[in-house]
């Protein structure tokens, strides 16, 4: 019998509350950085069925899908663990960033919405006023979180096997148009056991400490959903707040003695350069034994970085665990080990790029080089192989495409049988990551689909983005490479970068875009393309949409990317979404429904 288990989160929840401690729960943190409001996991539950209750009250069937806008992470985390509780399907979307540029979220949106078949939209009062006018075939309801119907009326845990539903989530579309990745109960119960048994050794002495996004995997799935299962206390804050003040999640930490937080490879390099000398006082992370980096390439400086600036303050290095992780698989890979420095490994770009052997470079010589974090090795009952592109399995130090199997895989797309063809081969998920294995270890080299290729040598772009995001005036993070037969045949390279002043020295600093490049990387660039800050297209989890930047460059609209929409379209499209939101309650109205 698999060690793995299977059972489904919402009657974990509700068992487990019999002997819940009541001390342990939930924090959320206000926009302030201080105001919190706590729920124990005891009134977690009692709350969680009060919601389900609310809406099973709007006419919603068990089985249906729900998307939720919600911002506040109290009243998301409540509506979603709700709707699964009472045997609906939550489906998570972002909510806007901003207004300025709401023509291309509404267009998102309603696409989401549409293709997740959801039977009703639940989201906040704000979100509401922006989109009223959404309409898909399916949708039968749009409700503000503050609209449900709450009472004291707890609904029954729904029927739930491990086969059955347990939520949505998109795909980032870094590479494609996201696609509506269905999770069982089953994948959820056997990665959230990878993730806090396996991988992260949790104890009843371990606490969360995030700011990721929820309608992220990471957030999602690594700080609601899977610390349930051990009855793991987390405190959450808003992203935007650690975005505008990165200093109070090291408060956080600190104010609740915090063991565990995650992050991308951004989010250390923006604190370490955001949080000033004066805010190191009353700092105290040595109790944090776990720094999680993963969801984009992961840079050993910026680790490095990030650990030399706060080890007065009690961080390690050995703290980090680098992870490789996809919504296909639920969220978790595979973890580094516990308690070791990040491992890298240094390799010869001509031996790469030619021969995809991954040879390191033990000595300086006359070529260039690259270096690969090690994320560490896959869970037991999962496995990770790397095949050729003629199929093949091939050994260790060999570069291909990494592939993956186990009880944390998707059962498939929802409702896109040709992805999921695509995408689930001969019993693999094929992850579209290129990597290898060195002693059983997983080094991710890039996404195939980014590869740049010159004068038949194959080059990754994220090599390129870094060395151009050392230069300064350029705002480091937000640098896209990409080839493009723009030119002709020839496969040129472009490298598009944001400046942090519109009126730096344009000239200069792409002169030491062009010369880094060649020396770092080798590679001689064929066009730079210097922006404004928000012109490079960036997913809902704010990864870099190359495969989109490359569509506007060649389409000689890359430029006019971060033109805001007018005040004109703003009102426009705010009287429409009353305008459909009037509609839509008249509508219910004349059919009887009170919605």
């Amino acid at each position: 019998m698999s060690s793995i288990p299977q059972i489904p989160l919402p009657r974990v929840l509700v068992e487990y509350t019999a002997t819940a401690d009541a001390s342990r729960g939930y924090t959320f943190v206000g926009e302030d950085g201080r105001t919190e409001v706590r729920h124990s996991f005891i009134e977690l539950s009692d709350k969680v069925a009060q919601y389900g209750a609310a809406m099973l009250a709007l006419g919603l069937r068990t089985g249906e899908n729900v998307a939720m806008i919600i911002p506040d992470g109290e009243q998301f985390v409540l509506t979603f663990l709700g709707a699964m509780h009472v045997g609906l399907v939550p489906v998570p979307l972002c909510p806007p960033a901003t207004l300025g540029k709401l023509n291309n979220y509404l267009g998102t949106t309603q696409s989401l919405v549409e293709r997740s078949e959801a039977a009703a939209l639940i989201c906040t009062s704000d979100v509401l006023r922006i989109i009223g006018s959404i309409r898909t075939p399916h949708l039968r309801r749009i409700v503000a979180v503050d609209d449900l119907p709450l009472s004291s009326t707890r609904a029954p845990l729904a029927t739930l096997t491990a086969d059955s539903p347990a939520f949505i989530q998109f795909t980032s579309g870094s590479t494609s148009r996201p696609k509506g990745v269905v999770l069982s109960h089953g994948n959820l119960a056997a990665n959230a056991h990878c993730i806090m048994t396996l991988g992260l050794n949790t104890t009843p002495e371990d606490v969360g400490c995030t700011w990721l996004p929820f309608y992220h995997d990471m957030g999602l799935i690594g700080f609601v959903l899977a610390p349930l299962t051990t009855q793991t206390p987390v405190a959450f804050m808003q992203p935007l707040a650690f975005l505008k003040r990165p200093v109070d999640w090291l408060r956080m930490v600190t104010r609740h003695k915090g063991t565990i937080g995650f992050g991308p490879n951004f989010a250390y390099g923006l604190a370490t350069s955001r949080i000033k000398d004066r805010d190191l006082e009353g700092l105290d992370l040595s109790r944090w034994r776990i720094a999680g980096c993963g969801a984009e390439p992961i840079q050993l400086s910026t680790l490095d970085r990030f650990a030399d600036r706060f080890e007065q303050v009690g961080f390690r290095p050995e703290f980090f665990m680098p992870c490789f992780g996809m919504a296909e698989s639920t969220l978790a890979v595979s973890f580094h080990a516990l308690d070791e420095r990040p491992r890298a490994q240094r390799l010869r770009m001509d031996k790469l790029s030619r021969h995809h052997v991954a040879e390191q470079a033990d000595a300086i010589g006359d070529f260039e080089t690259a270096e690969f974090v090690s994320c560490g090795r896959p869970f037991p009952e999962h496995d990770i192989a790397i095949r050729a592109e003629d199929g093949s399995f091939v050994p260790e130090n060999i570069v291909g495409e990494v592939v993956l199997r186990g009880p944390s895989v998707m059962k498939g797309y929802y409702k896109d049988p040709q992805a999921t063809a695509q995408s689930l081969r001969d019993g693999w998920l094929h992850t579209g990551d290129k990597g290898y294995l060195s002693n059983g270890e997983l080094y991710i080299c890039g996404r195939i689909k980014d590869m740049i290729i010159v004068g038949g040598r194959n080059y990754y772009p994220t090599d390129m983005e870094w060395s151009a995001g050392e230069v300064a005036g350029v705002r480091r993070g937000n640098v896209v490479a990409f080839g493009t037969g723009r030119f002709g045949e020839q496969e040129k390279v472009v490298i598009a970068a944001e400046l942090k002043e519109s009126d730096a020295d344009r000239q200069l600093i792409e002169s030491e875009i062009r010369s880094r490049v060649l020396d770092q990387v080798g590679v001689r660039v064929d066009e730079v393309v210097l922006l404004d800050p928000g012109a490079i297209p960036k997913t809902t989890s704010g990864k870099l949409q190359r495969a989109r930047t490359r569509e506007l460059f060649e389409q000689g609209r890359l430029v006019q990317n971060a033109r805001q929409d007018s005040r004109l379209d703003l009102a426009r499209n705010l009287v429409a979404s009353q305008w459909g939101l009037l509609k839509h309650r008249v509508r219910n109205t004349l059919t009887g429904d009170p919605s």
